[in-house]
């Protein structure tokens, strides 16, 4: 069974905290994080929600919906975030045109990636589109 984790990024507190639960109400209707050992809750609105890929990069970092990553290319490197195209997770690899789709499931992929940074704690090493 897929190991299925989020981390939330608290927009007015400009912090990430990993999730540990997600209550429903029909829909999604509070988000629980771990914050100094207490659990708090936040609104959807107050979030934004970033799945684990599954997957791990080069190092053994887990890789997160809106981390930032450098790919070793076989004559340079590269830099893009990760994100969901509705089927799969990708790399949007930056300044490169027609690179918006490269799948990270593939094993060659992972080995030739390490996570920098996330879109929002690190928003200045790369900008999503």
């Amino acid at each position: 069974m897929k190991d299925v984790r989020f981390r939330a990024w608290i927009r007015k507190e400009n912090a990430m905290y990993m999730v540990k639960k997600l209550e429903f109400d029909g829909e999604l209707s509070k988000v629980i994080v771990e914050k100094g050992g207490k659990m708090v809750e936040y609104l959807p609105r107050e979030v934004e929600l970033m799945q684990y890929t599954g997957i791990r990069d080069n190092d053994g970092t887990e890789i997160y919906e809106g981390d930032i990553v450098k790919v070793l290319g076989k004559e340079n490197q590269l830099f893009g975030y990760i994100w969901y195209n509705g089927y799969y997770f990708t790399v949007n690899l930056h300044n490169v045109p027609g690179a918006d789709n490269w799948p990270i499931m593939k094993e060659e992929n992972i080995k030739s990636m390490d996570v920098i940074g996330n879109i929002y704690e690190n928003s200045t090493l790369i900008k999503p589109k």
